[in-house]
């Protein structure tokens, strides 16, 4: 078993630079550039990520799709394949939901593939429902 000292936040002023070194890392090789160019939508404060060994192993994002929305989305959560299975994907799924809901959003969305049975299972474990691309419950999956 593995045990992880913490979970991280971003921190502009981080004085081991690990929260830049990572944001650097993850926008020069999963984003495009609409994630960082709009600040409203990309909250620093937002963004966590869990280390083991100076690594990066998980990660997830608050996002909100549109400024001043009630609607929060997790966005980005990525666990690597060895790292998976050991509740680090919960983790940060939790984490991203309080935030939501400390700054106020009444609700939280994510999208993900109909392949991934893992994720969906998590999703629907921690509360989540299925919907279509309207938004309506499905009875599916």
């Amino acid at each position: 078993m593995v045990l992880y000292k913490e979970i991280s936040v971003f921190r502009n002023n981080d004085p081991t630079n690990v929260s830049c070194k990572f944001l650097s890392f993850f926008f020069d090789n999963f984003s495009d550039c609409r994630y960082s160019s709009h600040p409203t939508l990309f909250r620093e404060d937002g963004f966590f990520f869990i280390c083991h060994n100076d690594r990066y192993v998980a990660t997830a994002f608050a996002w909100q799709e549109e400024p001043h929305s009630s609607e929060g989305r997790l966005h980005w959560l990525a666990v690597m394949p060895e790292y998976q299975r050991q509740g680090l994907g919960r983790a940060l799924a939790l984490c991203v939901l309080r935030y939501h809901k400390e700054h106020g959003k009444t609700s939280v969305f994510l999208k993900t593939e109909p392949y991934r049975e893992a994720a969906i299972k998590l999703y629907k474990d921690i509360g989540f429902v299925l919907c279509d691309d309207q938004g309506n419950k499905t009875q599916g999956m």
